[in-house]
């Protein structure tokens, strides 16, 4: 159905202040923006910013959605797919790295200034956001668990695989976005991925399959 010229300028203001504010909050951080320069910024008065978003922590859950939107599925094709659980592991890796370089202001927004507030249910603050992460963490154990059943990877329990390969990805966007102008590097994103391989491929010790086994006995 056509929008009407007042929907196309209600929808063209509305993604002009996301912007604005994604842009203010990854530059400042969550705490220190306020609505008056989220409204400054996209050039409206800061009533008509309200008539959108009646609160800051609303108008920053709303540009979490709209970028997880997009994330999301692709990671949810991928994990449910036909794939090798190895290949699958792989194009989830790259995958997340793919991302940051499509929306790095996004990522120093979302790891650096404020993981704390978004991880924490008890502040009650974008809820959902660790809900979405958690199914992740979820079918990536799936993934794993396969993986280990087929002999590809270590049986140690899934967890630990999932808590390597999360730990090496999360500590490396953050150091890029700490980073004033980040230059990408794919020699080095190999490089992270054959060190994750190299102690999750199954060369098994007799002390981890102990270590497997005791965590589904428990």
């Amino acid at each position: 159905m056509k929008m009407s010229r007042k929907e196309r300028e209600t929808e063209r203001h509305y993604r002009e202040i996301l912007e604005a504010a994604e842009a203010a909050f990854a530059e400042k951080g969550y705490v220190t923006v306020s609505m008056e320069e989220v409204a400054s910024r996209a050039e409206f008065a800061v009533g008509t910013l309200y008539k959108f978003f009646r609160s800051k922590d609303e108008l920053f859950r709303e540009i979490l959605r709209k970028k997880l939107e997009m994330f999301i599925p692709r990671i949810d094709n991928i994990l449910s797919g036909k794939a090798k659980p190895l290949e699958k592991i792989s194009a989830y890796f790259f995958e997340c790295l793919e991302h940051f370089w499509e929306s790095p202001r996004f990522f120093r927004l979302f790891t650096h200034q404020t993981m704390g507030a978004i991880c924490d249910h008890r502040a009650g603050f974008a809820p959902g956001i660790l809900e979405l992460y958690h199914r992740i963490l979820k079918s990536l154990e799936e993934v794993f668990k396969k993986g280990i059943a087929s002999g590809v990877f270590q049986p140690v329990s899934p967890t630990v695989h999932v808590l390597i390969l999360e730990g090496i990805l999360h500590y490396y966007l953050v150091h890029l976005t700490h980073m004033e102008s980040p230059i990408r590097n794919k020699d080095e994103e190999q490089a992270l991925w054959e060190f994750f391989t190299r102690g999750a491929f199954a060369s098994l010790p007799q002390r981890s399959a102990r270590l497997y086994r005791g965590a589904y006995q428990k």
